[in-house]
């Protein structure tokens, strides 16, 4: 079921790549007016057979024109034009575009949650899924919130799913200062956090109820936002329950999913598989459309109506559904190439769909070689090219474009070409302009480190003879530096830093990070904690 946001945002991206061939819709009413025609001669055949003469020879023939073969070949034929004019509503998908949406992660740490009837618990089971999530999401950014009696934001928006993952191991419900449900709190950090307008968000809530107050909270939030609301319900129903022969809080299903419904949302419970996780992360990812890029071309999706076409054109192998096409056959016919084959195969592709339609067939065939044959579009053939592994001809066809994609996809190129120098003066000058994309960063990094072991090794090689004859030598220095360390070791003395010299150092930081990691469950307890005393020590303050 489509929900009323992005069918909204369907309509509004909704065009024809080319809208030209709209002017032959009127020339197909004119071919099809013609045929009334016809209707005048039977009227005339009527003044001059008796009526039941009349209707005893055209009895058969009005049962077989119930549909007339005039109606379904201007049907085909205006299926034929839509597909010339080549409907879009979406930018296909980049597999060089970095994914700048944001997933809320909103996850109910009440005492409901530590019910036994999911193993080993419905908090852990609900990690364990989160944990799948992030495993199936593995670009975007993404903020985990706890919730029971407050609302504590655990880590802000990061891309760093380690880091995530990390900390989301350390939720219990423990750690939660006070008890209770309020999503309206949890909500309320959601929007103090600073998100562009232009960027897709999804609020994912976890949980196995939902209070009165919270559904409240849920409506007015939804209206002020155009976020996508997601609800994963876990635990087990009433009846569920009562076969186990359990005595626990239920799963409020009824109500989670009336819940979604009023706020134009989607709901879905938990299953023993990952089936839920592929539709949640398949409905993060489908809102998640790069519509303001001007530099990815849109989706052709005229050539999916080529199906229903062909299986209107099979009625024209029935007995008496002959029409006056002659001269149409006739033209189509001498437009088509004599050769026979391979070419004969293209032609009749090329009759129904433009080059461009054709590689897009491919390439969601996973075909990249014949998709690159097929495409006009030059960003398109390179990236064909790029993903069948030709990157020769992949750094051939990008080099053609000048735009900051292509040379980021070049450079891309380069460096599995393993021409690593061009692919890293490529990337610094990227950097240069985009100093905080990470793609690049991570890639230059990638490539300097390639280049720089290639350079060591080759510095290795040299002094290969030199180090074998200097064995000895080696072995009585290393002897003697030994001896130095141990001369020159002392105690150590314990310190105290504060959290500015924490930052500013970076030995510091990773000392304390390693420390963090060996009990994260204290610190969140802490952390919760101190931030709910400083919440009591403001409101006290206002009054």
């Amino acid at each position: 079921m489509i929900s009323d946001l992005a069918y909204s945002q369907l309509l509004q991206n909704f065009h024809f790549l080319r809208p030209w061939w709209a002017l032959l819709i009127p020339i197909l009413w004119l071919l099809l007016s013609n045929k009334n025609s016809k209707k005048n001669e039977d009227q005339q055949a009527k003044k001059v057979f008796a009526q039941h003469i009349y209707q005893e020879l055209t009895a058969e023939a009005g049962s077989i024109r119930k549909i007339s073969p005039s109606i379904v070949a201007w049907v085909v034929m205006l299926l034929i034009t839509v597909i010339l004019m080549g409907p879009s509503w979406q930018r296909q998908p980049s597999p060089f575009l970095q994914d700048s949406s944001a997933l809320f992660i909103l996850l109910d740490t009440s005492n409901s949650m530590n019910s036994v009837d999911i193993q080993p618990s419905r908090l852990e089971r609900a990690k364990q899924k989160v944990s799948d999530l992030l495993a199936e999401r593995p670009e975007g950014y993404t903020s985990l919130i706890v919730y029971s009696g407050s609302a504590h934001s655990i880590l802000p928006l990061t891309n760093d799913h380690n880091i995530l993952r990390n900390y989301l191991s350390a939720v219990t419900t423990k750690i939660m200062p006070q008890q209770g449900k309020s999503v309206a709190n949890a909500l309320t950090l959601i929007k103090q956090a600073t998100i562009s307008d232009d960027t897709p968000v999804t609020v994912l809530l976890i949980t196995d109820d939902i209070t009165e107050q919270s559904q409240q909270a849920l409506t007015r939030f939804s209206e002020q936002h155009r976020y996508q609301m997601l609800i994963y319900g876990i635990g087990s129903t009433n009846e569920e329950l009562s076969a186990k022969g359990l005595t626990l809080p239920s799963l409020n299903n009824q109500k989670l999913s009336r819940i979604s419904d009023e706020i134009d949302g989607f709901y879905l419970s938990a299953t023993i598989n990952k089936q839920d996780i592929h539709q949640l992360v398949s409905r993060i990812k489908s809102f998640y459309n790069p519509i303001n890029d001007k530099h990815i071309p849109w989706v052709d999706s005229g050539y999916w109506l080529v199906f229903p076409a062909m299986l209107l054109y099979l009625l024209w192998f029935r007995r008496g559904w002959t029409i006056r096409w002659s001269s149409f056959i006739v033209v189509l016919c001498l437009s088509l190439p004599s050769t026979q084959g391979q070419a004969a195969e293209n032609s009749f592709a090329n009759f129904w769909l433009t080059p461009n339609q054709q590689g897009q067939l491919y390439f969601y065939l996973k075909d990249y070689k014949t998709a690159a044959e097929r495409f006009e579009n030059t960003m398109w053939k390179a990236t064909s090219y790029y993903l069948n592994e030709d990157f020769d001809l992949a750094i051939e066809y990008f080099s053609r474009i000048d735009s900051n994609d292509a040379k980021l996809r070049l450079a891309n190129a380069y460096a599995h070409a393993e021409k690593y120098y061009a692919a890293e003066s490529i990337y610094q000058s990227l950097l240069a302009v985009f100093p905080n994309n990470q793609a690049i960063i991570e890639n230059l990094a990638a490539v300097q480190k390639i280049i720089k072991a290639r350079e060591s090794l080759s510095e290795h090689q040299k002094q290969e003879q030199n180090e074998r004859s200097d064995d000895e030598t080696s072995d009585q220095f290393k002897q003697a530096k030994g001896k130095q360390i141990k001369t020159n070791q002392r105690k150590q003395e314990v310190q105290q830093y504060s959290a500015e010299q924490i930052l500013k150092n970076e030995q510091l930081a990773k000392m304390w990070m390693e420390n963090l990691q060996k009990n994260p469950s204290k610190f969140l307890a802490n952390k919760l904690q101190i931030q709910v005393n400083k919440q009591k020590l403001l409101g006290s303050s206002n009054e």
